[in-house]
């Protein structure tokens, strides 16, 4: 997997998105009693952790699509998701 900062950036704003559209759960949510990674950890072994911690399978599916391929995601959706549903951000029940 070839990936640069940025591109890592786009990737979790992908899958908060998901997260939320999906589960109405925020990454940092999700992240909360996260471990610490073996210092040889695959982002594979990595986003299998946090599937487990989210109870979902949201951020294995995000690394298998063109998100992890060559190039910047399109990361558009989520962005617009992102400034209509800022952290903090309340749903009406």
């Amino acid at each position: 997997m070839r990936c640069n900062a940025w591109g890592g950036a786009a990737y979790f704003l992908i899958v908060n998105n998901r997260l939320y559209a999906e589960m109405k759960l925020r990454l940092n949510d999700a992240m909360r009693g996260c471990c610490n990674q073996q210092k040889n950890a695959t982002a594979d072994s990595i986003m299998q952790t946090f599937n487990k911690l989210a109870k979902t399978g949201i951020f294995t599916a995000v690394l298998s699509e063109p998100v992890a391929g060559q190039g910047f995601p399109n990361a558009q959706i989520a962005l617009i998701w992102l400034k209509n549903t800022p952290p903090g951000f309340q749903t009406k029940q």
